[in-house]
């Protein structure tokens, strides 16, 4: 192990740090700036969650926003309120969502 970097451990003391990890990149969704709905499905292998990263890739602010919701190989963007800032909400901004599979 090197002698520098970060080092996180659980509660029993067990070293917990994953360092980098591979995902299995299955597909691209592309949303424009303001989007608010829409949905893409990947098939999943056995033993496997979808998730998702997201990148922009425009400069356009909104003051629009959406919700993301996995439910099994399907993500699913759906409109909310602009105020909404709760959990699994993000700006509507233009860019592409990353899906990839986990264990």
């Amino acid at each position: 192990m090197a002698s520098w970097g970060i080092r996180t451990w659980d509660a029993n003391g067990i070293d917990n740090n994953t360092g980098l990890v591979r995902i299995l990149v299955k597909g691209f969704f592309k949303v424009t700036a303001g989007q608010q709905t829409g949905s893409s499905t990947i098939s999943l292998p056995s033993g496997y969650v979808l998730d998702y990263l997201f990148q922009p890739s425009t400069g356009d602010l909104t003051t629009k926003r959406r919700k993301v919701a996995i439910s099994g190989g399907t993500l699913t963007l759906t409109s909310v309120a602009d105020t909404d800032f709760s959990t699994g909400t993000q700006p509507a901004l233009g860019g592409n969502f990353l899906l990839y599979v986990r264990k």
